[in-house]
């Protein structure tokens, strides 16, 4: 649940910080996994797509694959930062970290036109793109990720 909190508000800069000084730790303190970026993806839809985009933009050498579906890569509120686009404008240390950076979404989703509008972010960029019929839906979803997992670890 990516709806993290503060102490004293709903706060969804918290995420990327539970997620890398919490989770990371713990799995790769219990589980017998890679520890390195080559071997590390995230993906996330919705609100975790944005989620997903913060994190891995933002820490490039810990992540080499990363999937947004139907969601954003800018921020969906107004007012809220988007520091994390930086990388973006660095086509050779964007394309020299990132294996795939995959963005899909369905083209009915209410928030097609704002996916459509990150487009010209990607320019000169190795990023895939992908749409799919239908909405803001799991039936979107699992299309995105049956797409998405087969360019893993390649």
């Amino acid at each position: 649940n990516g709806m993290t909190r503060s102490e004293t508000r709903r706060d969804n800069r918290v995420f990327p910080d539970v997620l890398l000084t919490d989770l990371k730790p713990y799995i790769e303190k219990t589980f017998r996994v890679y520890t390195d970026a080559a071997h590390r993806a995230m993906a996330g839809l919705s609100m975790g797509s944005f989620q997903t985009s913060v994190v891995t933009l933002t820490h490039p050498d810990m992540f080499s694959y990363a999937g947004v579906f139907s969601g954003f890569v800018s921020s969906p509120r107004a007012g809220e930062g988007n520091e994390h686009l930086a990388l973006l404008k660095d086509p050779g240390t964007f394309n020299k970290s990132f294996r795939v950076f995959y963005r899909a979404m369905g083209k009915s989703d209410p928030y097609f036109n704002r996916f459509v509008d990150d487009d010209p972010m990607f320019t000169g960029l190795n990023a895939q793109r992908a749409e799919f019929e239908g909405g803001h839906e799991w039936n979107v979803w699992r299309q995105c990720i049956a797409d998405f997992l087969p360019k893993l670890f390649k």
